[in-house]
């Protein structure tokens, strides 16, 4: 093992000192949400027991705050969600204006399914998400992940739904009118930093 000068540590603890405990900002705080509510436990528990017994328990690992596109009136949310086999399928949904839906297909080719995405911001800077995920195996939708997420809020709200126990949601619209979800305007006072 090569020996370090008393130079060498010293510049090796400051460095340490202003990566690693640096304070940020009063301004600066997380960029996506990490935890989620549980929207609807009676649906969400259950469902859950039924993924993981089926071995296609996925979950919504983060979903970003509205970022807007440098060049245009586009505004994206990243999310991620998390396979049964513990990665990380990272998902990019684009807005244009608002009430327009983002559709699109991912392939979890490991567990061969096929993950339906739907995503829709509402209002003018995006402040609310509606978010819809649906995985498919064999042709089949067995489960679910629905999402409604406040630019201003620090959590998601998050439902799983599993075939076994609960109809899905056919579209972004039956997400809203059956989930009267209202934004706690926390995320300036509670959010971690």
């Amino acid at each position: 093992m090569k020996k370090l000068s008393l130079i060498q540590v010293m510049f090796l603890l400051t460095a340490l000192t202003f990566t690693s405990c640096a304070k940020k900002g009063a301004s600066v705080r997380a960029v996506k949400q990490t935890e989620g509510n549980v929207m609807n436990p009676a649906t969400s528990t259950p469902s859950v027991a039924a993924a993981s017994a089926q071995s296609l328990m996925y979950d919504v690992n983060s979903i970003s705050w509205p970022i807007p596109s440098d060049s245009s009136a586009e505004v994206h949310i990243e999310s991620e969600i998390k396979t049964p086999s513990n990665k990380f399928i990272a998902i990019t949904t684009n807005h244009k204006s608002e009430g327009v839906d983002s559709r699109g297909v991912t392939d979890d080719s490991e567990n061969g399914t096929k993950l339906d995405i739907r995503a829709r911001c509402v209002g003018e800077n995006c402040e609310k998400y509606l978010y819809l995920a649906t995985i498919v195996k064999s042709g089949y939708a067995i489960h679910q992940l629905a999402v409604i997420s406040y630019s201003n809020d620090c959590k998601y709200n998050l439902e799983n739904v599993n075939y076994t126990v609960k109809s899905f949601y056919q579209n972004l619209d039956q997400l809203a009118q059956q989930n009267n979800i209202q934004p706690r305007n926390d995320r300036e006072t509670n959010c971690p930093e």
